[in-house]
């Protein structure tokens, strides 16, 4: 028995035989649309298709489900695993609001678990693998924010992140910063990250959504959630939302911030790259 909340919970199909209902047959029969059956593979794309048919699904006709063991059974499901289990809470969850959050969070916790198994940066004495071939190696790998100038793709204004922690690491969850790969580990390593196999984000999010978490580095989570919300509903031309830059938080360097991004740029280039510069 999995729980999808503190009232729903599913069960595997071995377990079919111990539920203390009616025979298998009936159960499919009888309780057709009150709870929902799905076959999991290896295979994830078929994964996500199967999970986007129940996401649909659900929305059309809300599985009830029927009682068990003080529970409301609301699917029997084969070869599901983690992913595919926190997928399926998602589509539970009914407050808008709650459910991105749900699966921002979610998908953040995947990739740092990932980055944390497999520690593709080899960080010693805070440089990354990449760094320590340098003479003048650069501390904190990847975490530099900057703007963007105009509505170019020339960054601006380059610095130490605000939300890096000297001993906490990074203090917000940025999902775009959590798929980057930089393009030394997608040369040198086997470590990568493909979004398209990531079901949290293919069951949930459209093609504008997908292209904003692909291109919204350092945004604080709050201010991130809201454009994945924007974007929920677009009818723009897929064309003119990534001509026009529509995916970024941030088009160029906010009015409120010019100032201090003219300083950082000062620095970053009297320091080539902040390899000199120390606070």
């Amino acid at each position: 028995m999995i729980k999808i909340d503190d009232k729903r919970v599913i069960i595997d199909s071995i377990d079919l035989k111990n539920l203390d209902l009616k025979t298998e047959k009936e159960i499919y029969c009888d309780y057709k649309n009150k709870i929902f059956t799905a076959i999991f593979t290896g295979d994830t794309k078929q994964n996500i298709k199967i999970l986007k048919q129940l996401k649909k699904k659900n929305d059309r006709i809300g599985y009830c489900g029927i009682e068990y063991n003080g529970y409301i059974l609301i699917g029997i499901v084969n070869n599901a695993n983690e992913e595919i289990i926190d997928c399926i809470r998602a589509i539970f969850i009914k407050d808008r609001d709650e459910r991105y959050e749900f699966i921002y969070d979610t998908i953040c916790r995947q990739l740092d678990q990932k980055w944390i198994d497999e520690n593709p940066c080899k960080f010693e004495n805070n440089i990354c693998v990449f760094e320590r071939q340098s003479k003048n190696p650069r501390e904190n790998g990847c975490c530099y924010a900057f703007w963007y100038k105009n509505f170019g793709t020339q960054t601006y204004g380059v610095h130490q992140c605000e939300h890096l922690h000297p001993t906490e690491h990074c203090k917000n969850s940025n999902l775009t910063c959590k798929l980057f790969v930089c393009p030394y580990l997608k040369k040198h390593s086997n470590f990568k990250i493909e979004v398209d196999k990531l079901v949290l984000i293919q069951v949930f999010f459209n093609r504008y959504q997908k292209i904003s978490i692909r291109n919204n580095f350092f945004i604080e989570k709050k201010k991130f959630l809201e454009k994945l919300k924007k974007d929920e509903h677009r009818t723009k031309p897929l064309i003119l939302y990534y001509v026009d830059r529509d995916f970024l938080v941030y088009k160029r360097v906010p009015k409120k911030k010019r100032e201090l991004a003219r300083k950082y740029e000062e620095i970053y280039r009297k320091t080539n790259g902040l390899r000199k510069y120390k606070k």
